[in-house]
């Protein structure tokens, strides 16, 4: 009985083989890295490191220039570049561009939308990293017809190694493994803590999509179309203070993105948003009774525009961390 259960194991284990034989393997890779794809952004994940990438419509890196970042990101070297370009653009022309892409559209057709590339030399998915799907009966029935070749031969070799081992584990106990229900465990929880790490990355990333959203649609409806109207209607005094308003939030939405904003950057965006007033900012004010020597002079250029184009002042913007009023 212990020798049918022993020849059953090992079949099992031949079986779980074969199975592995649908992994592409990198040889000399010391990592275990998530690729992902998800609400348009590229996530790649190693422990507590996580760097992300903006993707088109079409899923390709809206920066060129993140190519680079990406392979670097994965830690690829030369010869296992090589070996997944042979893999996955075996023909048409090959570069890193093409290959980034290329495993981005494979990543999608996985379970996850997700390709880890491990760190005991192999790439799978979380689940199963099947090839293509069959879109075809003939193309089903070729497959189930290796599946079951596989399983056969599984069989067989497990029995065969079964024997062998039989003979030679007489003189010697079986001892089972103890620390294969710990494994199981470990693996498990590894696996939950991953699941709720990219949810808290998809989470956030769609707050950051929302905000854009609400953001860049206020700042359309009261920066960019009135200031398309006084550039049509050549109204000089509606115009200057508007093109300081898209100064003050270009250079605030750009040092946002670049995690350098400054406080007035913030405050800009609230208040187009309405979640804050111009009148409650606690930001130092500079008006008409001003003196010249408390005016910085990086603004002094932009209050005789206004002065010159007899405007009002810019309205309900903080201008390098100054309200400009009654100038």
């Amino acid at each position: 009985m212990k020798k049918i259960t022993l020849y059953i194991f090992l079949c099992l284990l031949s079986l779980n083989a074969l199975a592995q034989d649908n992994k592409r393997v990198l040889p000399a890779y010391g990592h275990t890295i998530k690729f992902e794809v998800s609400s348009n952004y590229l996530i790649i994940a190693e422990e507590e490191r996580i760097d992300s990438f903006r993707l088109s419509e079409e899923l390709n890196l809206v920066k060129l220039a993140d190519t680079a970042l990406v392979l670097n990101s994965l830690y690829f070297e030369n010869a296992q570049i090589k070996d997944l370009t042979d893999q996955y653009i075996p023909d048409g022309e090959q570069n890193n561009a093409y290959l980034i892409n290329a495993l981005i559209k494979r990543a999608t057709e996985l379970e996850g939308q997700r390709i880890i590339f491990s760190g005991d030399g192999t790439m799978a998915s979380l689940e199963e990293d099947l090839m293509f799907s069959p879109e075809t009966a003939e193309d089903q029935a070729i497959i189930d017809t290796t599946f079951w070749l596989s399983v056969f031969g599984g069989v067989l070799g497990g029995m065969l190694i079964g024997l062998f081992l039989g003979m030679r584990l007489k003189k010697k106990p079986i001892r089972a493994d103890e620390n294969m229900e710990d494994k199981q465990g470990a693996n498990i929880a590894l696996l939950s803590k991953t699941k709720n790490e990219l949810a808290q990355i998809k989470t956030s990333l769609q707050q950051q999509l929302d905000f854009d959203q609400q953001y860049f649609k206020q700042s359309f409806n009261t920066i960019i179309v009135p200031l398309e109207n006084a550039l049509e209607a050549r109204d000089l005094k509606a115009l200057t203070p508007l093109l300081i308003k898209a100064m003050a939030h270009y250079t605030a939405v750009t040092r946002f993105k670049l995690e350098k904003k400054q406080s007035f950057d913030l405050a800009n965006m609230q208040i187009l948003m309405g979640n804050t007033t111009y009148q409650k900012s606690d930001f130092p004010r500079i008006d008409k009774n001003s003196s010249p020597d408390d005016i910085p002079n990086k603004l002094k250029a932009l209050i005789e525009l206004l002065k010159n184009a007899e405007a009002n002042g810019v309205e309900e913007s903080i201008v390098a961390g100054y309200k400009l009023e009654n100038l």
